[in-house]
């Protein structure tokens, strides 16, 4: 008896030890998750962005037609260029990486080119900024009034055999360069109304540009009749300035068989017109 006793606790024992393992599994059992284990890279470096314009030369906001916004800036006026190098990896000591900041024209050449010295910790980031004066504008106005076109501003960075991802080491942004900002409020035009003064208050000047107006007979667009049916009228609902510029007199009867353009001219010291960019 002693030994079937013995025998019986211990079946008992292993019985009780096995019975989890064949249980089946419990419905409020938590699944098995999986974790990403890869781990990040020691060295990664990135450009994370790109911007321009600072508090001393900032940049100007053209309103679209679906009423978002986009920046721009005018040809020959210094902007100042800003680029973040950033190092996303790991490593806690710095790490060294070439940076290069770039202005690409869009049929694809470099118009300018910097670069710089990096060394950062993973973490770490650093802003480096340029001054470009656009020696040339680039912009595109659509049919619908859509403001398009523009330079690449591209910044890239190279941190060698060391960088882990080189996937986002170039980042791009785009930049439009307007040619000249004019409010049409020192038009040039003639006597509309006949009163023996010209009805738009300028006069031109050397090396200024001026919208001036010009009329044709119709089919005739080669040979200038007149100064063309335009007026300047003072308005407090300009969106800008204090003026209207308006086509035919102030009953608003135009005549007949006449093309009438705006011109914008630039004149030199011959009071001819140039392009003034000569």
């Amino acid at each position: 008896m002693g030994r079937l006793s013995a025998f019986l606790l211990v079946f008992t024992l292993v019985a009780m030890s096995a019975g989890p393992l064949l249980a089946p599994p419990s419905p409020s059992d938590s699944p098995i998750e999986a974790f990403d284990t890869s781990g990040r890279a020691l060295v990664d470096f990135t450009v994370s962005d790109i911007s321009f314009g600072n508090v001393s030369s900032s940049a100007s906001t053209f309103t679209q037609p679906n009423g978002s916004s986009v920046d721009y800036i005018y040809v020959r006026e210094t902007i100042a260029l800003s680029f973040e190098f950033r190092n996303a990896g790991t490593r806690l000591d710095p790490a060294s990486a070439v940076g290069t900041m770039e202005v690409w024209h869009p049929i694809g050449f470099v118009v300018e080119s910097w670069s710089v010295n990096l060394s950062l910790a993973g973490g770490q980031s650093t802003i480096e900024s340029v001054d470009w004066t656009p020696a040339a504008a680039h912009s595109h106005l659509s049919d619908d009034g859509t403001l398009g076109g523009g330079y690449i501003l591209r910044g890239s960075v190279d941190g060698g055999v060391l960088d882990g991802n080189e996937a986002n080491d170039v980042y791009d942004e785009n930049i439009i360069v307007g040619l000249y900002h004019d409010r049409v409020e020192g038009a040039v035009c003639g006597d509309v109304d006949g009163d023996g003064a010209a009805d738009c208050p300028n006069a031109w000047s050397f090396d200024n540009p001026v919208w001036i107006g010009a009329g044709y007979d119709v089919g005739n667009d080669f040979s200038v009749k007149d100064e063309g049916q335009f007026q300047m009228l003072t308005s407090s609902t300009s969106a800008e300035g204090s003026r209207h510029l308006q086509i035919a007199s102030d009953t608003g009867v135009y005549v007949s068989n006449r093309n009438d353009r705006m011109w914008w001219m630039w004149p030199d010291s011959n009071q001819d017109c140039n392009d003034g960019f000569d």
